[in-house]
């Protein structure tokens, strides 16, 4: 169940972080 919690962490982390990304990506023109 631990583990379970913990990836439900990392996608909500991924999906924060993702846009981000694809700001910078867009940014540096990629």
């Amino acid at each position: 169940m631990e583990s379970m919690r913990s990836i439900k962490v990392g996608q909500k982390e991924r999906s924060e972080i993702s846009p981000l990304l694809i700001d910078i990506a867009h940014f540096f023109g990629f």
